[in-house]
């Protein structure tokens, strides 16, 4: 029984450091040190943005969504951002929903609509709803699971120096705090 029980810890232990390990190998990927990939887009304020250039001389926080269903997996990201560094002149957020169909392209209009109603006015500047092809942005940014949101922190050159996808935690939250304040000190 106790060999039983010994299994169960061992098997529980390697999967809880399996868990830790995941966002802890998104810092050492390939994309941390590479300028973010140029994107035009346009905010829910109908202004046209361009990052990272938007964001220069600012450390960012970059939250990308390829389906919708994974737009909600950005808000406790950008709440705890904004709640940190929102004040703060030299830092910036962007929320960018990535559409790629031709048929969201043709009714962006109600998409952009739904999207201001959803969030709040203080933020639609910061919400830029990108509508084209997405191919070179997963294969840049690393994004192997479409079904996930992804989150990036850039320093003030446009360098992503930090990375992580899915669901925030409290543990993924307080890195991405670390790393801002780190890269804002």
């Amino acid at each position: 029984m106790k060999k039983v029980i010994s299994i169960i810890m061992l098997l529980f232990c390697l999967g809880t450091s399996a868990a830790m390990a995941q966002n802890a190998a998104l810092q050492t990927d390939k994309v941390i040190g590479i300028k973010f990939p140029a994107l035009s887009a346009e905010s829910l304020t109908e202004q046209k943005v361009v990052l990272p250039q938007a964001s220069a001389g600012k450390v960012t926080l970059i939250m990308i969504a390829l389906k919708r269903d994974s737009i909600p997996q950005l808000d406790p990201w950008l709440k705890a951002y904004d709640e940190a560094f929102g004040r703060n002149k030299d830092f910036a957020f962007y929320k960018i929903p990535m559409m790629k169909s031709a048929f969201a392209k043709q009714i962006s209009s109600m998409i952009n609509g739904k999207m201001r109603k959803d969030n709040s006015k203080r933020l639609h500047d910061k919400i830029v709803t990108y509508y084209g092809p997405v191919e070179d942005y997963i294969k840049t940014l690393g994004i192997d699971d479409e079904e996930k949101a992804y989150v990036f922190i850039l320093d003030k050159n446009g360098l992503i120096q930090w990375r992580s996808s899915g669901a925030a935690d409290q543990n993924f939250i307080k890195d991405m705090i670390n790393a801002a304040t780190h890269l804002g000190g």
